[in-house]
């Protein structure tokens, strides 16, 4: 990964993407560091790219257990009853339950076969997904948009959040009518009508998506 530290101009441009020193980077942060839940949800959404249907049980059981206890919604020993059926396999599933952390999250993207180039950039597509810009203070998502229309905004955000499509990617459209919401209630942040209107892939973590959820 290197101990180079990384500027905003790496950070964005998408043409030597490394997750890797990315991630390394984030580990590093003393202050602004994303969260362990959203650590988790990156190493969850790579292990989807790469298993798609997830076919066996025990792989099901570690992302989807991973991802309720990122939520707040499994236990610890749900979580270790995951790990321990995974663990030993020759799979990244045990990777997925086991991260808490932004170094094991690298461990994670390793061991989901991102080795080549191409799942190297999406990997970094999806980490830009779910942190953002950490070189920027994350934009305010105000609380009369939030309320405006009945609270439609929050509506659609968890609706986004909790209807994905195959590998665990949130809706395009759904995100498309988020903005256009986010839009109409007062919000005029190029930064996030732009992410929630690009082509993604976006995951759960999705950073302008967890703001209109208050998550971190």
């Amino acid at each position: 990964m290197g101990e180079k530290r990384l500027t905003e101009g790496e950070w964005l441009a998408e043409e030597k993407d490394d997750p890797y020193r990315m991630l390394y980077f984030l580990h590093r942060l003393r202050k602004g560091r994303p969260s362990a839940r959203k650590a988790r949800l990156l190493a969850c959404a790579c292990v989807r790219r790469d298993l798609g249907a997830l076919k066996e049980p025990w792989q099901r059981q570690a992302v989807e257990v991973a991802e309720r206890f990122a939520d707040g919604q499994a236990s610890k020993e749900e979580v270790r009853r995951a790990q321990d059926a995974a663990c030993g396999r020759p799979d990244c599933s045990y990777w997925a339950a086991r991260t808490d952390s932004h170094c094991m999250a690298a461990e994670a993207v390793l061991r989901s076969g991102h080795q080549c180039d191409e799942a190297e950039r999406a990997a970094c597509g999806l980490l830009r997904c779910v942190v953002g810009n950490p070189f920027r203070p994350l934009p305010r998502i105000e609380a009369d948009w939030l309320a405006w229309d009945e609270g439609v905004v929050v509506k659609l955000a968890r609706a986004a959040y909790e209807k994905r499509r195959a590998r665990g990617r949130l809706d395009g459209a759904r995100l498309r009518v988020l903005a256009d919401a986010l839009e109409e209630a007062g919000c005029a942040d190029a930064e996030v009508l732009g992410h929630l209107r690009a082509a993604g892939p976006h995951v759960r973590g999705c950073w302008p998506v967890d703001l209109c959820l208050g998550r971190k």
